[in-house]
């Protein structure tokens, strides 16, 4: 049971720590929307972690079977620059609405993934309890 609590928290741990810098990202497309040759950038986490899901529905048993092999990306979320389009006249590529919608959506997101680490962390609560 703790192996697969093990597993089930570092990837909510990861999707936290993408999640947040998600945030930050966003924060700065909104704040630089106004930025002449600003080019916004995007976290990209979701497929690997959807990957990782999916193999720990293997019987993954530790962290290190995952796909974080040199070279790889495993699990570790990054920025990715988009300064292929720009959107007006002075190069910069903001969309504010679309950013404003990840933000709200980031934030849902966020929320649950604390509370899903809180229901694994109650369960935990109750086994140390004795069922209580």
């Amino acid at each position: 049971m703790f192996t697969s609590f093990n597993t089930k928290i570092t990837l909510l741990e990861k999707a936290l720590d993408a999640s947040w810098l998600s945030q930050e990202v966003i924060s700065g497309n909104i704040a630089n929307s106004d930025t002449p040759g600003y080019k916004a950038s995007e976290v990209v986490f979701g497929d690997f972690l959807n990957a990782a899901i999916s193999q720990a529905d293997m019987k993954a048993t530790r962290m290190k079977h995952f796909n974080t092999a040199p070279g790889s990306v495993g699990l570790n979320a990054f920025v990715k620059h988009m300064d292929t389009s720009s959107l007006r006249i002075d190069g910069n590529n903001v969309d504010l609405e679309l950013e404003m919608t990840k933000l709200a959506k980031n934030s849902i997101y966020y929320n649950a993934l604390v509370q899903s680490i809180n229901k694994e962390f109650g369960k935990i609560r109750t086994v140390i309890n004795g069922g209580k």
